[in-house]
């Protein structure tokens, strides 16, 4: 997978946590994440500072080194979190930002 889409799937996540749409499909992918690939740290990080560029560059570099996106599951997640937030954009400015940057990129996971 190329590091622009580690990259969207990241920022699709930060905008679920900034914004209040798309909660329950973040807890999905995060519990995922965490339980069957270690992410824990990582999206803790991602959780203390979700439009910080650095702490979304570790969980993308993580999200690469564990292929987490090759798993099925994580891919059928990740394409519900990613529909959740582009039907139902989160008002947050920030998060605003993020999203308009996956949906401009036209990202589809798997």
């Amino acid at each position: 997978m190329a590091v622009i889409a580690d990259v969207s799937v990241v920022k699709a996540m930060a905008g679920a946590l900034i914004g209040s749409t798309a909660k329950d499909a973040y807890a999905r992918v995060k519990a995922v994440l965490a339980e069957q690939f270690g992410m824990v740290e990582s999206l803790a990080v991602l959780e203390k500072k979700p439009d910080g560029e650095t702490q979304q560059m570790l969980l993308a570099e993580e999200l690469v080194e564990t292929r987490a996106l090759d798993a099925p599951e994580v891919r059928e997640l990740m394409d519900a979190l990613l529909t959740e937030l582009r039907a139902n954009p989160p008002a947050d400015r920030r998060a605003a930002v993020l999203i308009r940057d996956i949906v401009n990129s036209e990202l589809k996971i798997g």
